[in-house]
């Protein structure tokens, strides 16, 4: 049996082009899938993903780094070896980098016992000579959850949010695990449950930095899903818990799938929405222990398709933006100075491009200038 192979595709432009398919994994025969990627700080991505023989059987994990960028990749390695048991083969993994440290998170399978358990690498991925469970709550399940783990490293430690029916119900836990010499996990809590004990918690996702902290899980109590944070700004995990706070603003229909970044003092949170069939995103600020959503700035561009002239209408004073050809290449920069800013493209051949605006460029529309 030889199917299932992983690609990925790169782009060098911030994401306005992206190159053909690259085979990422190279595993002779059997079948390869669950891919999870990290990208280090030159830009070198490293991939995992779990591998089967040709027979569909021995699921584990193997890792393949690129040192040029995601042109190509290594030759496989097999992490997960030393320890007991196998993969569990249908909960996707979570691969993390920072600096010279790498982690694999995955839940294992050890005769039905499915804890989640990281495998550690303090040498750049070159060797994986640690690992520890850092959900060992000896959840014993005859098939598989589905749910996999969430990660960072971040003040010396390796902070991981899964989720576990090993009380009964599913509920979400945060692991802190300090990773040196070796790994040694060093504390496990249970975030504040439902109000119905009734109720579930699944798929929490973690993001921060220093003693920042944001974890995003879905919830039901237990009718429809809802989209629940906990937040800490001091590192204190005790604050963490005590901060649950609903994130949706409707609370009508089912609310899923949560994913999460702190970034700049900013969180950038989104899920799914079933009522609308759309996925919802949020943003905002830290205000101690709470977050207040910044609103979404009005922002005009018009006429599109164009022939000399582009009229930008936006609240977004004393900023900018940036225009860029289907290469990626910058044309033209300019500044917004009042509410309604006139940009003059004349001198730009007919074509498509890519308006960007705001210093951080998070409004971004596609032009077409044309006579």
């Amino acid at each position: 049996m030889d199917f299932g192979k992983i690609y990925s595709v790169r782009s060098l432009d911030g994401g306005l082009t992206f190159s053909d398919t690259i085979r990422v994994d190279n595993h002779p025969l059997g079948h390869t899938w669950l891919p999870s990627l990290d990208i280090d700080e030159n830009s070198n991505p490293s991939v995992v993903y779990m591998a089967h023989d040709s027979n569909g059987m021995n699921p584990r994990y193997n890792v393949v780094h690129s040192i040029n960028k995601g042109l190509t990749y290594q030759n496989e390695m097999e992490i997960t070896l030393t320890i007991p048991q196998e993969a569990c083969d249908c909960c996707p993994a979570e691969y993390v980098i920072n600096g010279n440290q790498h982690a694999l998170l995955y839940r294992n399978n050890d005769a039905n016992i499915r804890d989640i358990y990281a495998v550690y690498s303090d040498d750049d991925g070159a060797n994986y000579s640690s690992y520890v469970n850092v959900n060992d709550l000896n959840w014993t399940l005859s098939s598989c959850p589905s749910t996999g783990p969430h990660g960072i490293f971040n003040n010396g430690k390796l902070l991981t949010a899964s989720a576990s029916a090993a009380s009964g119900k599913y509920r979400a836990y945060l692991s802190e695990t300090v990773t040196s010499p070796s790994l040694v996990l060093q504390s496990q809590t249970m975030m504040t449950p439902p109000e119905n004990i009734n109720g579930v918690q699944n798929y929490p996702r973690i993001s921060g930095k220093n003693d920042t902290i944001v974890l995003i899980w879905q919830e039901n109590s237990p009718s429809n899903n809802d989209i629940f944070s906990g937040i800490t700004v001091s590192g204190s995990v005790q604050e963490l818990v005590d901060s649950k706070a609903i994130v949706n603003d409707s609370t009508l229909g089912s609310q899923s799938n949560p994913d999460i970044i702190y970034a700049n003092g900013k969180i950038h949170c989104v899920f799914q929405d079933a009522i609308s069939g759309k996925v919802i995103y949020k943003r905002g600020i830290l205000s101690m222990n709470s977050i207040s959503q910044i609103p979404d700035q009005d922002i005009m561009v018009f006429p599109n398709p164009l022939s000399t002239s582009l009229t930008i209408k936006s609240n977004l004073l004393n900023s900018s933006y940036t225009i860029y050809n289907v290469l990626g290449e910058i044309v033209q920069t300019g500044d917004l100075t009042s509410l309604q800013t006139e940009v003059n493209l004349s001198a730009l051949p007919n074509g498509s491009y890519q308006l960007k605006i705001g210093k951080y460029q998070l409004k971004s529309f596609q032009i077409i200038k044309n006579i």
